[in-house]
């Protein structure tokens, strides 16, 4: 958690941070807050994100970050079943209404596919979190979503969340 907290630190430092001057440009995404974070506090506030992510450690980093935020995290969820199961409950109109999700994309022998098909059905956003630099092809790229590859800050994931929620 300390590693954590320094990550988040780093993020307030204000306007000469790339990422708060890039979002500063985008009129009503940008509060009276002086960091990042603070903006993304207000942007993912009553945002409900389903998170897929197979590794509990990287799981427990980005539900973290997501939270910070201001988010409501739904998972994390470990595979395909379980992430399914959760768009299944927002489709029939049952809370959570899914309003992002972080979508890792090897999911031991599986990919995540199917969910990130899904989700354009439903024009839920999402990003996808991936370790392998070979998905750029296939449905990852045809999906037109952000690509974070790890290792990647959760600060870093939640930015990109910004920037399509």
């Amino acid at each position: 958690m300390l590693h954590h907290a320094a990550i988040h630190n780093k993020w307030e430092i204000g306007p000469n941070n790339a990422a708060y001057s890039t979002l500063r440009k985008r009129p009503g995404r940008i509060g009276t807050g002086t960091g990042y974070v603070m903006s993304c506090r207000q942007n993912l506030a009553g945002f409900t994100i389903l998170l897929l992510e197979d590794e509990p450690l990287i799981a427990l980093d980005v539900e973290t970050a997501l939270q910070d935020a201001g988010a409501r995290v739904v998972g994390p969820t470990r595979g395909e079943r379980g992430a399914m199961e959760v768009i299944d409950t927002a489709e029939r109109g049952g809370s959570p209404r899914l309003g992002g999700a972080v979508l890792d994309v090897h999911l031991g022998s599986h990919t995540c596919e199917r969910v990130a098909m899904r989700l354009i059905r439903l024009r839920v956003p999402f990003v996808f979190h991936t370790g392998n630099q070979r998905d750029g092809d296939g449905f990852v790229r045809s999906s037109g979503a952000p690509v974070i590859r790890k290792p990647a800050l959760g600060v870093d994931i939640v930015a990109a969340l910004c920037r399509i929620v």
